[in-house]
């Protein structure tokens, strides 16, 4: 997994992961653990979402993605 991300980041050119699961799913919840051990020591931006079906977190997940996107963006200087 670990060279695949590596490789997708810098064929791509990314600037930071947005990561998104459902709530209480504890499959996907291994795999961002992996991958957030993985990231942070390369001291790349990531951004991890628990999600649930009910829309009522819409407003709080918007917000927290602008943040993202700006503190991103901040330190790309763009």
């Amino acid at each position: 997994m670990r060279s695949r991300l590596d490789q997708l980041i810098e064929n791509y050119r990314i600037d930071g992961i947005i990561s998104s699961r459902l709530f209480m799913c504890d499959i996907w919840a291994f795999e961002q653990f992996l991958m957030r051990n993985h990231l942070q020591k390369k001291n790349f931006p990531l951004l991890e979402l628990e999600v649930d079906y009910n829309p009522e977190g819409e407003g709080q997940i918007r917000t927290r993605v602008q943040a993202f996107v700006e503190s991103v963006c901040d330190k790309k200087n763009i």
